[in-house]
């Protein structure tokens, strides 16, 4: 497989992705809206929680213990990223 092949073959299924998250978030949506905390369907069952998330604030850790206590406790990680976007003559 040639590396442009792969980028094109990335390229469409990420399009298609973007397309199908974007109809799952606004059906998420109308679920949350509903008011309802259970709807069955004839093949899923859809269940609707809502709780408290905790977050820590960054920016007030640092401040208030400093930036090297913040830096000795956290947690390195690799991250590889992949960037896709569409070739601007591809669009004309």
């Amino acid at each position: 497989m040639t590396s442009n092949t792969l980028a094109d073959q990335i390229g469409q299924l990420d399009a298609q992705i973007k397309v199908l998250e974007a109809q799952l978030k606004t059906l998420k949506d109308q679920a949350k809206a509903s008011g309802l905390d259970l709807i069955e369907g004839q093949v899923f069952i859809v269940t609707i929680k809502t709780d408290i998330k905790a977050t820590l604030e960054v920016a007030n850790l640092k401040k208030e213990f400093g930036e090297k206590w913040y830096d000795d406790r956290c947690k390195l990680s690799e991250v590889t990223t992949l960037r896709v976007k569409v070739r601007p003559e591809a669009l004309a």
